[in-house]
């Protein structure tokens, strides 16, 4: 490979990075997102089958903020789809992390869109269970995406 090649595929890697303020964006609505739906999950387990009124506001609330940072995070997507995910998968950087946290983000995005509008008592159960089981390991998953990215950039400068 030619110097100018590798320079080339070395300038379209820095692009992959984000800034710090778009860093944090991110993760501000992916901890949103996180604590919401699990403070939400957590309510729901605990108080199965003895919800008092105060419970069932509460848990309308973090349904109703959890909406704001779900039209945050649609917004980071649509940030993130333009330019990060397009090079990396050019440049096949972190693929499985890459690919794993896109699914997990379709799953929680589709299930999201159904709970809202198309449940029912018949498909509730299973669509929910999606839909939180994809929000716990994504809550997983995107720490180890971020965690190879840092372990790689290491690894390049040492």
């Amino acid at each position: 490979m030619s110097k100018s090649h590798k320079r080339a595929i070395e300038l379209l890697a820095e692009k992959i990075h984000f800034s710090a303020t778009h860093r944090w964006v991110i993760y501000l609505s992916s901890l949103g997102l996180a604590l919401t739906g699990l403070g939400w999950l957590v309510l729901d387990f605990v108080t199965q089958d003895d919800k008092t009124i105060e419970i069932m506001r509460t848990m309308a609330w973090f349904i109703k903020i959890h909406g704001v940072f779900v039209m945050m995070a649609l917004v980071v997507f649509g940030t993130i789809f333009t330019n990060h995910i397009r090079r990396a998968w050019y440049l096949k950087r972190h693929l499985i992390t890459g690919i794993s946290l896109l699914a997990l983000w379709l799953v929680m995005a589709v299930t999201g869109l159904c709970l809202y509008y198309f449940v029912s008592e018949d498909n509730q159960w299973w669509i929910s269970t999606l839909h939180w089981a994809a929000g716990v390991i994504a809550v997983i998953a995107l720490p180890l995406h971020v965690m190879q990215r840092r372990k790689n950039r290491r690894s390049f400068v040492t």
